[in-house]
């Protein structure tokens, strides 16, 4: 887990200046906010008061928050596809 907050800490601070001849699946602001809403969402350590959340949401970076706020809602929306969310571990 320490290996991992390093690298979550790393992808925060870092933006896609300083990886530019990479190719990307999908924008890196983006992957981070899934990833980390993922983390949110399904109460994997990411949250209030953690480290990455406060360091995530300190640093201004509104491409990021609203991925994250709409990836959430996707999740939402679509929470019979997942089979670990909350709700459906209750059936």
């Amino acid at each position: 887990m320490k290996l991992l907050k390093i690298c979550i800490k790393k992808w925060i601070e870092s933006t896609d200046v300083d990886y530019p001849d990479q190719d990307h699946f999908k924008h890196p602001d983006d992957a981070l906010a899934d990833h980390l809403a993922l983390g949110f969402v399904f109460n994997l350590g990411f949250d209030f008061g953690t480290d990455w959340f406060d360091l995530f949401w300190n640093k201004k970076n509104e491409r990021r928050w609203k991925e994250f706020i709409r990836f959430i809602g996707t999740i939402l929306q679509n929470e019979k596809n997942y089979p670990h969310f909350p709700s459906n571990l209750q059936k």
